[in-house]
């Protein structure tokens, strides 16, 4: 069990309890290989860059955005693009943050493709059909299966909306925020925001392979918060975040540890909070410590317990950050965005 440092809290450590995710339920682990009840049709092709190989088609349900643009080399412009995104990605958490190089899967798991020795697979398709066998009522960005699916149960894969619609009839995948005209911040199906769509999720997809290089096995709401911090710190100037802060303000007695739904998203602001007052450095040696030692709190179903040990055995105040986190807190709830 967990240090509490009361001494510095005192009557507050109630709140502190709250605030760190105590009564919570966990979210589905990301352990199931995605459903396909329907034949692949069609050429799926293979770009190569530096670390990932990127599986995709230019006919069909899953038809990469406008595949008719393409580079000289006769490479969709699109696929291009997400290529670029997963090589910045993988530059600036493994070469400049200094997290695990992640390991790929020897075999793309929808297309069913070898992947060449040392590569990452990424898979563009229409996400939700692929997961569900079907066109899905769920707009899916992204999805990143752990290394439980792979034979040799070491590496991830990593699947990317190929035009971010879905359904049928086809409706756009959009970031919706309260205060942007007619409350839609970015259409991701458009030319003018797809790209941004992309970015955005091969940055988050990306870092959940980062995290299965550490641990994969409790999958709550820790991995969602980093992956949500990571996104923004690749690409701080989309803000796709904001989308989640009503619900943040819904729920912001639930703890920031609270799984479920899209609520662990909306707490990324602990997770930004920490590294702002620790510095970026310490969002990785959280992770080196998860890799040396995990549990779940089997009362509270939730990672602050561990979070709690984790911060004592690193030497990081508590104190010093609930009371950054907490000024953040309430500046947020008066309608500032930007945790």
């Amino acid at each position: 069990m967990a240090k509490w440092h009361r001494k510095y809290w005192g009557m507050t450590t109630a709140v502190v309890l709250v605030m760190l995710g105590f009564g919570s339920a966990p979210v589905q682990a990301r352990s199931t290989r995605l459903a396909r009840t329907e034949a692949i049709t069609g050429t799926v092709y293979k770009y190569e860059t530096t670390h990932f190989a990127i599986f995709y088609q230019t006919t069909g349900p899953h038809a990469v955005y406008f595949p008719q643009n393409v580079d000289s080399n006769g490479v969709p412009l699109a696929i291009d693009s997400i290529g670029e995104y997963a090589e910045r990605s993988w530059r600036l958490a493994v070469d400049t943050l200094g997290f695990r190089a992640p390991t790929g899967a020897t075999t793309a798991n929808f297309y069913e493709k070898p992947v060449p020795a040392g590569k990452m697979p990424l898979e563009v398709v229409d996400v939700g059909r692929a997961n569900t066998g079907s066109f899905s009522n769920t707009p899916w960005m992204g999805i990143t299966l752990d290394p439980s699916i792979d034979p040799n149960l070491t590496g991830s894969d990593l699947f990317i909306e190929n035009d971010f619609q879905y359904n049928s009839p086809l409706k756009p995948i959009q970031c919706q925020v309260a205060q942007a005209p007619n409350g839609i911040l970015y259409d991701y199906s458009t030319p003018r925001d797809i790209y941004k769509g992309w970015k955005v999720t091969v940055s988050h997809e990306f870092f959940h392979t980062v995290e299965f290089a550490y641990d994969y096995s409790y999958q709550y709401a820790f991995h969602e918060m980093c992956a949500v911090w990571f996104e923004i710190r690749a690409y701080p100037d989309i803000y796709q975040h904001w989308q989640y802060l009503a619900n943040f303000a819904a729920n912001k007695f639930g703890g920031a540890f609270a799984s479920g739904g899209a609520i662990p998203y909306a707490n990324h602001g602990f997770v930004r909070e920490f590294a702002h007052v620790f510095g970026e450095n310490s969002i990785r040696k959280i992770w080196e410590f998860r890799a040396r030692r995990m549990f779940i709190d089997h009362t509270s179903l939730t990672e602050a317990p561990w979070f709690a040990e984790a911060m004592d055995s690193l030497g990081y105040s508590q104190y010093t950050l609930m009371k950054d986190y907490s000024v953040q807190v309430a500046n947020l709830l008066y309608n500032q965005p930007g945790l």
